[in-house]
């Protein structure tokens, strides 16, 4: 299998994503995940981070980054997350819900 990598905003929003995988596992799988990071029986891991650039460096495979529109140094972290997803067989994912300038 092929390693996943979420990165959130904070390292406390990772946990939530982290949440709803894990309740969507256990109420459709009826399974639990469990440790950290997650090992699948496949041998794939699925790393939830925070948005250190420092400390988000060295993982590889499949990139997803949450709410990335509410990112501080967002320049730098794509430049992270280009190296984790370098090969052409990952994927970068990006996602996060619309701001805009009025609030």
């Amino acid at each position: 299998g092929r390693n996943q990598i979420f990165l959130s905003a904070s390292k406390s929003q990772a946990h939530i994503f982290l949440g709803y995988m894990r309740g969507f596992v256990r109420e459709v799988l009826d399974r639990d995940l469990t440790g950290d990071p997650i090992t699948l029986a496949n041998g794939a891991e699925l790393f939830f981070l925070g948005t250190n650039a420092r400390t988000a460096q060295g993982y590889h495979g499949n990139f997803y980054f949450d709410e990335f529109f509410w990112t501080y140094g967002f320049n730098q972290l794509n430049k992270v997350a280009s190296g984790m997803a370098m090969h052409k067989k990952w994927r970068k994912t990006y996602f996060s819900t619309p701001s805009t300038m009025a609030h």
